[in-house]
């Protein structure tokens, strides 16, 4: 619109309206004041009047026209005939609801212009003409004019509602309930060239095809509050059009409900805001922001068709705490709905607590998306005859970037979607998900497509704690097309990550993994990096172009998924990664997870292995755990034990018939070098006779031949850990070398014809020996201690006889202490065993008497004991700990032949009942548990025969034999590693042949020794062994061994005797037991 100003009238431009004010001429039924006051009242028709003098009120020149005594009803029928007019400072304030009704085209009802000023209270104004408008406020050369219109009703058929129009012109509409017609040309409601509108409640409802707010220009304005409500009923119109700088704010429960678009900002510096406000399309976007304009919303709610919101171009769309919907199932000619929509170089921000719906969730092309702590849900479900993409929580293609920050998004089909366009000039979308989730219920979480040009390019960032989960386990898929490649790259840190990655041929799935950890599987990936942090639980078997790996990477456990391979069909480098693997120990053909690596191998591995109900076995190549098919220079070690059974393994690089494999085996076997074969013995020239022989006859040689040397066997290999060659039969070893006999003369031929050397046997090549684990040993020393920690001898428990008979029977009750450590051999000489036992043991007699000469003693004991057993393996150099906690009560008699000499005969017996609690600590395996509990009973006799002796002294002798029965049983355990273990050979019958030698002073002062020598011979029963799985062990102590013994008796006085002893047992396979006993009673 613009204004031109002449000295006998003034244009007033408007779109489609010319109105003419032409000078002052008095008609009847108008009333017009000038630089003075009037009074309004009744009614005022200017029939057909044209123009000024069709208009029914003016107010110019400062006059000021008020209410009367009766309402106001006016009437104009003319072209550009208004209804109120208040020009040059004029004004009119009129209330008593009046009453306006225009029929010509330009027929404002109320039009205030030149600094005018007019006011309704009530009433109802009704226009009908061509571009006719019911308010109009506009500014002209001579100032602005302001409407201020409270609770009236206002209609427009063909024009404007509410027209401001110049800087700083206004209306204020307070209550106001206003309609349009559908043949109306402008906006319901506009604010043109920097003025202002306010609405303060009321309604608009509008049937045109146009928008209905309209702003424009910079500083133009149009201000809703206090829940006014517009409706726009046309298909095709829209809820409101901002342009050109201006702003439209929308508070306090607004609502524009429309049944075509919905509100729209375009061009720099234009501005819609809505608080608290309710914006429905039934068509279209619900909200637009293009070209540099913005749109923000907080609180509110908003309602589109095919999108909730839409930005291009450099507008951006802010929400706050706004709950946005796009309604198009997907059957519109748009295709899906998207609940946000980032088109070429838009912005779409998305704060929190905003709610955003759609088919699709949000959509960059070419623009941004940025959600923090939003909720984003795609109700769409795809179709599989569809190319349409439809249920995509975050949808992506070429140019398109999403950044969701603390977000959770729901999708009924992917979660986020990348997807290209061949045609685009860049082939490139990102997405960067920090906290929050993406929850796929039908399909993965990601999915790239291969639909775009060459170079097309996904980028994941996946960070902070955000959670995936797809259908059916997919986590991230990415599918190529023929002649249109796919790639994505994932990025992901700080993230746990459960589910399938995935890769058609032809598609590219790179994931670098910082601080993260992976569950999951891999099929056809690229190249994938863990670093120091992170973690690959490799749930299936799975394949990837190149790895490098610092973290972790474990095959989960069988169940009922089995075992996995891990294929790498590029390099493999390893970075102090720790590989974790499940293998099922056995032999050679045991089923085991495997690294597969086609390319070369560098840097260097740890590698774990955790048994799965593998009972052990030998092996001869190995389980290979990793195959390399190009240059093997990386480095695997072994962390941790791997042990099944009673079996130690141990890896080796290299099969031991292919040693340059590159692959890494484990092996259960002895690599030490077994001893070199005996050199074959020489055979020896027959001896030369003392007479010469007989001339040869013409067949015997002129002279013997010398013997032909045997070259020594050569000396075996040593391995290194080098592979052990595979056990072949051994050659039957040459009988002794038997004389020649005595040659036979013959014709010597013309020249002599060498002999050929005798063959040289083949060394023999023992077969693999086993490779025991210590902790074998220590279940073995724990119960060899439990067995004998309780077992005893009469004089143990007694001291020594009585002395001289000088001593009646009496009650006696006596203690006892002892300590020993015994060492030797367990498997197969590879283990060593030391076991320190202390024990303490009380008892006193229940009844005692005689029986002629002979008496007899019954009593009862209890004991205490513990053992701490240490068991070294020679070969691997690790070490177990076994700790046994003893317990025992029981009952024993004692019979002698002579109650008043020390001689005769005495017999022994006692039983008693034991009660075990076992520790084994294996260096790096779990603390295991167990009880055990035994039954033993013990039957001894023995002579005591005096030797000959003088007065001094008195020596005597006393042969001796005992059998004891003991009957030790284990509770089954069942390690962490799931080896069970029980007691195969415990206990049974020892027995023990043995003599005394023991004297004394002929004194009877105190205090009075008794000295003593023992000497045994032990004989163990069928045994010490354990089961472990199935296979058999024994501890390989001798069955036979020898013991001596030295010590002495005390007699104190008062009733108290006290005895010691020092004593050593020595056997085969270097065994041996040196201990120690000290022991009191007290009579009474």
């Amino acid at each position: 619109m613009s204004l031109q100003n002449t000295k006998k009238h003034s244009f007033i431009v408007f779109p489609h309206i010319a109105l003419c004010l032409l000078p002052s001429v008095a008609l009847a039924q108008q009333l017009i004041v000038a630089d003075t006051s009037g009074h309004a009242s009744g009614t005022y028709d200017t029939g057909t009047a044209d123009g000024r003098e069709g208009t029914a009120l003016i107010a110019e020149k400062s006059g000021n026209l008020l209410p009367g005594a009766e309402p106001v009803v006016i009437g104009t029928g003319g072209t550009d005939a208004l209804g109120i007019h208040a020009d040059t400072a004029g004004t009119v304030t009129l209330d008593k609801a009046p009453r306006l009704s225009t029929l010509g085209a330009g027929s404002h009802g109320v039009m205030a212009t030149g600094a005018g000023r007019i006011k309704l209270d009530g009433g109802h104004v009704a226009v009908r003409g061509d571009d006719a408008h019911a308010v109009v406020a506009m500014t002209t050369d001579d100032g602005r004019g302001h409407v201020v219109l409270t609770d009236t009703t206002l209609a427009s058929a063909k024009g404007t509602v509410l027209l401001a129009q110049g800087a700083r012109s206004g209306v204020v509409a307070t209550g106001m309930h206003a309609t349009q017609g559908a043949d109306a040309t402008a906006a319901g409601i506009a604010a043109l060239q920097g003025s202002e509108i306010r609405l303060i409640g009321g309604t608009l409802a509008s049937d045109a095809a146009t928008p209905l707010l309209r702003v424009e220009d910079t500083r133009s304005r149009i201000s809703a509050h206090a829940a006014f409500q517009g409706t726009a009923r046309g298909t095709d119109s829209s809820t409101a059009t901002v342009v050109a700088g201006g702003t439209l704010e929308l508070h306090a429960g607004t609502v524009l409900e429309g049944a075509g678009f919905g509100v729209a900002a375009y061009d720099p510096g234009t501005t819609i805001t809505g608080t608290d406000a309710t914006l429905t399309a039934a068509r279209g976007a619900g909200a637009e922001a293009a070209d540099e304009a913005t749109i923000r919303l907080h609180g509110s709610r908003l309602t589109g068709a095919t999108h909730g919101a839409v930005t291009a171009r450099g507008g951006t769309f802010e929400a706050t705490a706004t709950r946005i919907t796009a309604t198009a199932a997907g059957d519109a000619p748009e295709g899906p709905s998207q609940g946000v929509a980032a088109m070429a170089g838009g912005t779409a921000l998305l704060n929190a607590g905003t709610e955003i719906s759609g088919s699709n969730g949000v959509f960059a092309a070419g623009g941004r998306v940025r959600a923090t702590q939003a909720r984003i849900i795609a109700t769409g479900k795809p179709l599989g005859t569809d190319t349409q993409v439809r249920g995509a929580g975050v949808l992506l293609a070429p140019g398109g970037v999403a950044e969701l920050a603390d977000t959770h998004v729901q999708a009924g089909g992917e979660g986020v979607r990348f997807g290209f366009d061949p045609q685009a000039s860049v082939q490139k979308a990102s997405a960067t998900l920090v906290g929050g989730s993406v929850n796929a219920t039908g399909g993965p979480a990601v999915r790239l497509t291969g639909l775009g040009g060459a170079g097309a390019i996904g980028e994941l960032y996946l960070r902070e704690g955000v959670t995936l989960q797809g259908v059916d386990g997919r986590l991230i898929e990415v599918t190529g097309e023929a002649g249109l490649p796919a790639e994505l790259r994932v990025f992901a840190d700080q993230v746990a990550l459960q589910g399938d990655l995935a890769a058609s041929a032809g598609a590219v799935l790179d994931l670098s993994l910082v601080n993260s950890r992976l569950e999951g599987a891999i099929r056809g990936g690229g190249a994938m990096r863990i670093d120091a942090a992170s973690r690959w639980d490799v749930a299936a078997t799975s394949d990837v172009g190149t790895l490098r790996h610092a973290g972790a990477v474990a095959f989960a456990a069988p169940a009922q998924g089995g075992f996995k391979t891990l294929t790498v069909h590029g390099d493999y480098t390893g970075e102090q990664g720790t590989l974790s693997m499940n293998t099922a120990l056995a032999d050679d053909n045991a089923q085991t997870d495997r690294l597969v690596v086609h390319g070369a191998t560098a840097g260097r591995t740890r590698l774990r292995v955790t048994n799965v109900g593998g009972a052990g076995a030998q092996t001869v190549e190995g389980i290979q755990l990793v195959q390399v098919d190009g240059a093997s220079a990386g480095a695997f070690a072994l962390e941790g034990r791997v042990v099944a059974g009673v079996y130690e393994y141990q890896l080796f690089k290299g099969g031991v018939a292919t040693p340059d494999d590159g692959g890494w085996y484990l092996r259960s076997q002895d690599t030490t070098p077994a001893p070199p074969p005996a050199a074959a013995p020489q055979p020896q020239p027959e001896p030369m006779p003392a007479t010469p022989p007989s001339p040869p006859s013409p067949h015997e040689p002129a002279a013997p031949q010398e013997p032909i040397p045997v070259p020594e066997a050569p000396p075996s290999p040593v391995p290194a850990p080098a592979p052990i060659a595979p056990p072949i039969e051994a050659p039957p070893q040459p009988a002794k070398p038997v004389q020649a006999p005595t040659p036979t003369p013959v014709t010597p031929p013309a020249h002599e014809v060498p002999v050929p050397p005798a063959p040289v046997p083949s060394p023999s090549v023992s077969p693999p020996r086993p490779l025991y684990r210590p902790e074998a040993g220590a279940y073995l020393a724990n119960q060899a201690a439990g067995v004998a920690m309780f077992q005893h001898q009469m004089h143990d428990r007694r001291g020594e006889p009585d002395f001289a008979g000088d001593t009646p029977p009496a009650p006696v009750v006596w203690t006892r202490v002892l300590r020993r450590q015994q060492d030797g051999p367990a498997g197969f000489g590879q283990l060593e065993v030391s076991s320190d036992t202390s024990m303490l043991q009380v008892g006193g007699e229940l009844a005692h008497g005689s029986a002629g000469a002979g008496r007899w003693h019954v009593g009862a004991m209890a004991g205490a004991g513990r053992s701490d057993n240490h068991v070294g393996s020679r070969l691997s150099q690790y070490h177990a700990k076994g700790k046994v906690r003893g317990y025992s009560a029981g009952l024993y008699a004692t019979w002698f032949q002579r109650a008043a000499t020390q001689g005769g005969a005495h017999i022994d017996a006692w039983a008693q009942y034991g009660r075990y609690e076992n520790r084994i600590n294996g260096d790096h395996l779990p603390q295991e548990a167990y009880e055990a509990d035994s039954w033993s009973a013990s039957l001894e006799g023995g002579y005591t025969f005096a030797m000959p002796s003088g007065d001094a002294h008195a020596w005597f002798i006393e042969p001796q034999a005992q059998a004891i029965y003991t009957d030790y049983d284990a509770d089954e355990h069942v390690e962490a590693n799931g080896t069970r273990v029980g007691s195969s050979l415990a206990g049974a019958w020892t027995t023990r042949v043995g003599a005394r030698v023991f004297g004394h002073a002929g004194s009877t002062a105190y205090p009075r020794v008794q000295p003593f020598l023992a000497i045994n011979w032990w004989r163990a029963g069928k045994g010490n062994e354990i089961a472990m799985d199935g296979t058999s062990i024994a501890l390989g102590w001798p069955r036979d061994r020898y013991e001596a013994r030295l010590g002495a008796q005390l007699r104190f006085g008062g009733g108290w005797t006290g005895w010691g002893h020092a004593g050593w047992q020595t056997g085969s396979e270097g065994f041996r037991d040196i201990g120690g006993q000290l022991g009191v009673n007290y009579r009474w």
